[in-house]
Order: C-alpha cells, then structure tokens, then sequence
C-alpha cells in the first residue's frame, strides 16, 4: 500500500535552520538541494521534489521534514531501505555531515548556523546607489549543467556575496523537471543560469523551454535567465535570437580561470537586473 502523501504546513523552513542535500556519490554526483520548505520528498518518481532517478532508488523513497525546529528523514517504505550514517533507519534526526544512503546515492546534509558569515557581513555593508547590494537580492537561484569547480564557484557567489540560496542541477532535464513542479504550485526560482552546452538538452533550449512553462502555467512575470559559459560562444545569429525571445534574458562569456569566472558571474547578475521585465 503506498504511504499517504505528507503536505507541508507552511511554505518556508523555521528561522535559523539552513539545510542542504548534497549528492556526494551516484549518476547525480553534484547535485545540491536547498531546503526550502519544511518538508521535501525524495523518489525516482517525477513529482518528487528531490529526484533521483537511478532505478535502485524507489518512487518514493524517503522524506525528509523538519519537526520541531529539528531536521527528520523517514523511510516512505522503499525496496532498498534508507540508510543514516551506514545504519537502516525508519525514522531519524539529522544532523551536520550526516550521510544519507538511497540506494547508489550518498547524500551529505550541511546545515549552516543562521549567523553571518564574514563576507556575508561585509557585503551588507551599504552600498553606493545604483549598486547591486542595493537592490533586492535574489532570494532563490538555480543553476545547471555547470562542472564541479564552476559550480562550487557559482553556488560561493550566490550564496555568499547576494545573500541568495542556490540550487545545481547536473543539466537541462533535472532543471525543467524541478521548475515544471514548483511552477504547478505557484512557485519557483527568482533567477536561474544556465550553461549554453550541457548533457541532455542544451542552455539555450532549456531557456525556450521555461518560457514555455511559465506561459502553459500562465505564471504572471518571466523570471530572468542568464547564461555564462567558459566554453565557445554559440553561433552568434541564432543564439542572439534565442537571449531576445527568451527576455529578460543576458549572456556573458567568461575566461576558465575561476577567479575571472566568479568576477563575470558577478557581472552577469548585475547586467540581468537591469533588464526590463
């Protein structure tokens, strides 16, 4: 018999509980899920909020809430059980550094103090009008089909410098796939980058693809998409047709090196809020 479907409460996480999923080993090795609501279900299955899509992970696998003020996970009844730290649970706090196993997956659970960190401090300084820091932030950012170390510099410059909270998808497909749920309730990210070439479906055809569903879930406002890539700019024509339709929408090569590539992500932020909408 299949286990009831548990609906969170409330939209947010309780004040001060800041917990990521990270997926440390399997076929999605990279992939960082930031918690956003006290309550987020894992399985292969499609509606899944977190979906891991190996066939040693079940449909719905496991769930992860928050009780409490404290992080849970449960087992949703799964074929292959879920472990805590190389012990089969049922039910089980969570703590920092914790690793989850769902079949071929690991998963590390980071949970953040809500103090600031010295960067985050400093950029809360007040800034010169017209800044960056003086405009609203963007809360929720996703990003896809980056490398590892793009990626950790991606997720640093969200998180740390705009105060924002940054979700990785390893490519197109998760990314679609994750928005088409969050569009069916009403919500989703406040900016979202992408790659121009990654695995499954490319940067400028998953970026045609979110305009078609916000306007199939008839989301009121477009949310802005940016592109930064360190590999060759696409076929100037054709790509130049997909950033206008896709607006508001903005493209930035950047160099390999990590430093520079921090400095243009940066920039490319700062040249998509001054977009019209």
């Amino acid at each position: 018999m299949p286990h009831r479907d548990h609906k969170p409460h409330s939209p947010d996480l309780p004040p001060g509980l800041d917990a990521t999923l990270v997926v440390t080993q399997g076929p999605q090795q990279g992939l960082r899920y930031h918690l956003t609501r006290p309550e987020v279900r894992i399985g292969r299955r499609k509606d899944m909020d977190l979906i891991l899509s190996d066939a040693t992970v079940s449909s719905e696998h496991a769930r992860v809430y928050v009780e409490e003020g404290s992080l849970w996970i449960e087992d949703l009844r799964s074929l292959n059980g879920t472990l805590v730290n190389d012990r089969r649970i049922r039910r089980a706090a969570l703590q920092a550094k914790d690793i989850i196993t769902l079949g071929k997956y690991a998963l590390e659970v980071e949970l953040e103090s809500a103090a600031p960190s010295p960067l985050a401090e400093e950029t809360a300084r007040p800034a010169p009008a017209g800044g960056l820091e003086a405009q609203a932030a963007f809360q929720q950012v996703w990003l896809a089909g980056y490398p590892t170390l793009e990626r950790e510099a991606l997720v640093e410059v969200v998180e740390q410098s705009l105060a924002g909270r940054a979700t990785a998808f390893a490519n197109g497909e998760q990314i679609l796939t994750e928005l088409s749920a969050r569009l069916s309730e009403g919500k989703g990210p406040d900016l979202i980058i992408l790659n121009t070439r990654m695995p499954l479906i490319s940067g400028p055809n998953a970026a045609i693809s979110i305009r078609a569903f916000e306007e199939g879930f008839e989301r009121p406002g477009k949310i802005p998409i940016a592109f930064l890539a360190t590999s060759a700019t696409p076929d100037s024509e054709s790509f130049q047709r997909v950033v206008k339709f896709c607006q508001p929408a903005s493209y930035l090569a950047s160099s390999p090196n990590l430093q520079d590539f921090r400095t243009q992500a940066l920039n490319l932020i700062q040249a998509i809020k001054k977009l019209p909408d």
